[in-house]
């Protein structure tokens, strides 16, 4: 049992950490891989998920051939720390803290407990879209709730820039990673903002975002007369503003070019409606931190 939790400087976000549980029979011949993460949503399982903002847990098994892994449908995984007070195991606190002079990792041995079940279908009868569903192979497996020992690796992210800081460490990765991940929680968001992160979806574009997007006005697809008018206001987390701005006639490949995110959020928008996204500050003016997200309101304004 492996737990990894990075931790960004104060008052930039939630601790991130990932859990995950390996297991391999003595045959060899496949082996168990469950993984839950920070506020995961316990029963809606994925094989690997790249929602940064609202995490499934993963249960697969894998086989030496792909095709022949066993992904999953319905199920849940519990991983609970319950103890965390022993010593680490490796000298010097670990291998990576020996090489790591700031002493920005540390580890001790926990105790977890651990229950994971699924129900899973193999990987090529899954992405068979000609097979029936009745002819597919389908298998459950079943961890009954247990306690696992295992060993909480702690990694506190460097405040100022995480790559060069961190190198190509293995414990690097989640530090530079996506900071949408470390405000998975509503209550690091001022109630103005109205901020809801569990109804946040990934922004639908041609290529991978970063920019999470809440319909809180549908609008309509029929363009009513005069010159369209798009608001917004971008805002830190704790509410204050950063910029409130408008443009008229607005096409979204033309509004705000040298600001990408702006137009991620913007895309698609219909007339009257209104949204709200949340996007990392990094690539925008004024940004304050590498671990930083905006909150941005935007608005099809109302006709003159």
């Amino acid at each position: 049992m492996i737990e990894r939790v990075f931790v960004p400087p104060p008052g930039q976000g939630m601790p991130f950490s990932r859990r995950s549980l390996v297991a391999i029979p003595q045959t060899l011949d496949f082996g168990i891989l469950a993984v839950t993460s920070t506020n995961a949503e316990e029963h809606n399982l994925a094989e690997f998920d790249a929602d940064d903002l609202n995490p499934r847990p993963s249960l697969v098994v894998a086989r030496e051939r792909n095709e022949d892994w066993w992904i999953p449908g319905s199920g849940r995984i519990e991983i609970a720390p319950l103890s965390a007070g022993s010593a680490c195991p490796f000298e010097n606190g670990g291998v990576d803290v020996a090489a790591d002079s700031s002493g920005r990792v540390t580890c001790n041995v926990s105790t977890y407990l651990v229950h994971a079940e699924g129900e899973l279908v193999r990987r090529r009868d899954a992405e068979n879209a000609l097979l029936p569903e009745a002819m597919k192979q389908h298998h459950r497996i079943f961890l009954a709730p247990q306690q696992v020992n295992g060993i909480r690796f702690t990694i506190r992210c460097p405040e100022k820039d995480p790559v060069s800081a961190l190198g190509k460490t293995w414990y690097g990765i989640d530090c530079a990673g996506n900071p949408v991940q470390f405000w998975r929680s509503n209550t690091l968001f001022a109630r103005s903002l109205g901020v809801d992160v569990t109804k946040m979806e990934r922004a639908s574009v041609r290529y991978v975002t970063s920019t999470y997007v809440r319909t809180l006005r549908e609008g309509s697809a029929k363009q009513p007369p005069g010159s369209r008018v798009i608001r917004w206001t971008l805002s830190y987390p704790d509410g204050s503003v950063m910029e409130r701005d408008s443009t008229i006639d607005y096409s979204p490949d033309l509004v705000r070019p040298d600001r990408g995110l702006l137009m991620d959020c913007a895309r698609g928008l219909l007339y009257g409606g209104r949204r709200q996204c949340i996007l990392p500050q990094a690539g925008l003016p004024k940004w304050q931190s590498p671990y930083g997200v905006y909150v941005l309101d935007m608005e099809d304004a109302a006709r003159q």
